[in-house]
């Protein structure tokens, strides 16, 4: 049993006021786009197609519920007086309702980069493995596999929070203060390889595709490429923050303000507004979708109907010429 004391998070209620605002209103704002990405890419005629995108938006809906859980569970002890009383590392694992899903809020995104990241280098790479293993079910499976990994993580962070008797001096309860100093680590650590694994599968497709694509094409597809790359790599600098801090919190390098925390921390949070933007702008079946949830492009989705129907004089002319023509060469057929 370890009688080790663990700090790292300053006590200054303002500070700590702000960052459980912060979470509750960030969370607030993301959940409900998580919510209408999936609507979006949900739509019947493009699901099969964004299968990944789904399940990505649907895990990140996770994440969501982690600030506004965690914002809702540090202010309810902040409110109480009782953030800045002691708690073991066991405790803050099994005895609080947050830790969990600041744990797979994280995993599942990550190992869903990994898998997304995997498909769009063998779709550039390998054809063949491409529509063998990432067509029809077999898409599906590997979704599974991705919730089974984030579940069997988690399991993992309660393995290395059992019996943990280390005492924190806050009862901040986040993974670092709820989890082993191995399993913390090795999971922010993974996390930011999963977005750097990322942007070299972009770079591997970029390359690929230069040797095949025509010279016309390239203009365009250099600029969505770049738009993709400048975007892979924000997302690595805002899941690198967090685990920089929250890594050098664990080994006692540094104490942080609950500011500074709560800034950082809700860095990734901002991804979701960010990637909204870039997929209504570069993705034309995306846009529609989404503007078909609030039925703004009806006239457009509609089918044109018989009555609606109209031509140009010219071509009036031209189609009455030729029914005119068919008229005549069935009435020579009779006379024959």
């Amino acid at each position: 049993m370890s009688l080790a004391v663990m700090g790292g998070f300053e006590t200054n209620y303002g500070a700590s006021l702000f960052m459980c605002t912060f979470y509750i209103s960030l969370g607030s704002l993301s959940l409900p786009l998580n919510i209408l990405n999936i609507i979006a890419y949900g739509r019947s005629t493009i699901r099969h197609k964004y299968l990944y995108q789904v399940s990505y938006e649907s895990f990140e809906i996770f994440d969501s519920l982690s600030l506004l859980l965690t914002g809702i569970g540090r202010g309810t002890a902040l409110w109480g007086g009782y953030l800045y009383t002691n708690i073991t590392v066991n405790d803050c694992f099994f005895k609080t309702y947050w830790v969990h899903t600041l744990d797979i809020g994280i995993e599942w995104p990550c190992w869903m980069v990994i898998l997304m990241s995997i498909e769009r280098i063998c779709a550039a790479t390998s054809p063949v493995i491409y529509k063998k293993y990432f067509s029809g079910y077999t898409k599906l499976y590997f979704v599974i596999f991705v919730v089974l990994a984030g579940l069997l993580s988690l399991a993992a962070g309660g393995i290395s929070a059992w019996g943990d008797e280390t005492i924190n001096t806050s009862r901040h309860c986040a993974i670092i203060t709820s989890t082993g100093t191995a399993y913390s680590t090795f999971h922010y650590t993974w996390v930011i390889f999963a977005y750097i694994f990322s942007f070299l599968s972009l770079l591997a497709v970029y390359c690929a595709s230069t040797k095949v694509s025509a010279s016309t094409n390239r203009n365009d597809r250099d600029k969505k490429f770049f738009i993709m790359m400048v975007m892979c790599f924000i997302s690595i600098l805002f899941v690198s923050g967090p685990s920089v801090v929250l890594v050098g919190i664990k080994w006692n390098a540094w104490e942080v303000s609950d500011v500074v925390v709560a800034i950082v921390t809700g860095m990734p949070g901002f991804l979701t507004i960010i990637n909204m933007f870039i997929n209504f702008r570069y993705r034309k079946d995306y846009r529609e979708s989404f503007l078909l949830i609030f039925c703004w492009n009806r006239k457009r989705a509609t089918a044109p109907t018989v009555t609606n129907f109209s031509v140009s004089p010219a071509t009036f002319r031209t189609l009455q010429s030729v029914h005119q023509s068919k008229i005549a060469f069935s009435m020579a057929r009779i006379s024959e």
